[in-house]
């Protein structure tokens, strides 16, 4: 044997005896069962090339509704079909969808037959959600070249699919730490950035950002000066003023999805966290929600079960440089209670504060539920008449009590609306009270606590507290059937006989008494 034949044999598995080779991601039993399926699996098996996608991946998912589309095979696992908000007004009552389970048959993709094969893998394993389940892996085999480029055709398209926009709709994604992935999660109507009622200043400069941010030759300016081409905002005020409204007005009027990711996670490492944001999908607009409950000002993690470090927080804010054009937007109620370097130029580009509703918003959202009514004079009275009665309260009210003050009155006009203004400071009052109760509740309980607490510390004192008589502890003594000490016992005999005497005495002298003359 030559020496070139020799080195090729050492990189032949083939030539070397024993030596077990897996030449696929199916073992031979199955593919040898795959052969009855019909004239397509025999030509593709004489020439195959697998793609393998594991249940852990958001392309398995895709690949299942691709194909399910056309119900091959025959087994189906049946489940609740989500609706979306369109198919709901048009009235369409199809409510269960039947997914392809596991098998194998022949489905088409861009005219080139593939063999679907669905099977479960390993034992079964065991997940906080579902209970014992089996992992499940879907391989797709095409016949040679070809048959390898209709399915990268297919799954690009449907990436492509999952990632586009639809201008009236809001898909909603959420990291999922397991598997690894942006799992979509809903989908929901738009909403015009117009029914956001903000200040005219607050919505003109948030806009005004946006759309330079996305304008043309930006991103290059970004890349030539080495920033990340991403921008960061951080929406901070009181609750219920219009954060989350804000997100979706902007999600709808930049064509954009919304993904949210869960940094309190108790499974959230600083790993998991800066690939998320890594890989957060193309068109969208990723939110950090109640940033404020990750971290102490000091850095300290308020959640004792988290793994996720202040440290890798920032690095995850910073390495979201790569060149998507990403939108960040972090929100919180307590901007005073974040640490200074998570909200430093850089890390958060616009500072966004929403606070309770001012006389402009409050005329707005008059116009804006009474669209009808064209004499401004009445949505001026509105505005002015709450604006002084909040004003003579020293109070504020956000927006979302406004708005819940138009849902109650739906059924009235404008002027029944404007006559039953005092429901906003009703309904101010009963919130008031209920926090005052539920204040007065803990603080019952928290002092409750600490009573039982140190009475269980005295208890315990005592328990520990030695007492020795003669030499000898007085658990030595202990009467195990009654719980009380000898000592205690012959102390307790004694003061018993003590009082039976004093008693006798009593009655003796009582006697004598009563005996003696009386006087006159």
């Amino acid at each position: 044997m030559t020496e070139e034949k020799k080195s090729d044999d050492m990189f032949n598995p083939v030539a070397k005896p024993g030596l077990v080779t897996r030449s696929s991601p199916v073992s031979e039993a199955t593919l040898v069962g795959m052969q009855k399926i019909g004239n397509f699996a025999t030509q593709i098996l004489s020439n195959p090339r697998y793609v393998t996608f594991n249940s852990s991946a958001n392309l398995y998912e895709l690949i299942i509704d691709y194909v399910s589309k056309d119900i091959p095979g025959a087994a189906f696992t049946a489940a609740k079909r989500q609706v979306t908000p369109a198919e709901a007004e048009k009235n369409k009552q199809s409510l269960t969808e039947l997914k392809c389970d596991l098998g194998s048959f022949i489905v088409t993709i861009f005219g080139k037959p593939v063999i679907f094969h669905h099977e479960t893998v390993g034992d079964v394993v065991s997940t906080d959600c579902a209970g014992p389940t089996f992992y499940q892996q879907l391989t797709l085999i095409a016949e040679g070249a070809n048959g390898l480029n209709a399915i990268t055709k297919l799954t690009d398209e449907l990436i492509e699919k999952a990632e586009k926009v639809d201008p009236n709709m809001i898909k909603l994604y959420r990291w999922h730490i397991r598997h690894q992935y942006w799992r979509r999660a809903s989908t929901i109507q738009g909403r015009t950035i117009e029914s956001v009622i903000l200040p005219a200043a607050t919505k003109k400069k948030v806009l005004d950002d946006v759309t330079e941010f996305l304008g043309d030759d930006v991103k290059e300016f970004y890349q030539s000066h080495g920033v990340p081409f991403r921008r960061s905002y951080l929406f901070h005020g009181v609750p219920g003023a219009g954060k989350t409204s804000l997100v979706q007005g902007l999600a709808t009027k930049f064509k954009r999805n919304i993904c949210f990711i869960q940094p309190t996670h108790p499974e959230m490492t600083d790993d998991d966290l800066q690939l998320g944001m890594q890989k957060v999908p193309k068109n969208s607009i990723l939110v950090l929600e109640d940033i404020d409950s990750l971290f102490e000002k000091n850095r300290n993690s308020k959640n004792a079960r988290s793994s996720l470090t202040f440290t890798g927080l920032l690095n995850a804010l910073d390495g979201v440089g790569s060149s998507t054009g990403q939108i960040i937007i972090l929100t919180t109620n307590f901007r005073d209670q974040l640490d200074a370097a998570l909200i430093r130029n850089g890390r958060v580009d616009a500072q966004i504060e929403f606070k309770n509703v001012n006389e402009e918003q409050a005329k707005l959202m008059f116009k804006r539920y009474y669209p009808m009514e064209e004499d401004d004079a009445i949505s001026d009275t509105f505005a002015k008449d709450l604006m002084a009665k909040l004003e003579e309260r020293s109070e504020g009210v956000a927006s979302c009590g406004l708005q819940h003050f138009f849902v109650v009155n739906r059924k009235n006009n404008a002027s029944e609306a404007l006559a039953r203004i005092n429901m906003i400071f009703e309904e101010i009052d009963s919130r008031k009270a209920e926090k005052e109760d539920l204040k007065k509740d803990a603080e019952k309980e928290k002092k409750k606590a600490k009573n039982d607490e140190g009475s269980d510390d005295e208890d315990d004192d005592e328990e520990r507290r030695p007492k020795k008589r003669g030499g000898r502890d007085e658990d030595a003594n202990k009467d195990v059937s009654s719980g009380y000490s000898a000592e205690n016992l012959t102390r307790l005999s004694l003061l018993t006989v003590q009082v039976a005497l004093v008693t006798t005495c009593a009655m003796v002298v009582s006697s004598a008494l009563k005996s003696l003359p009386k006087s006159r």
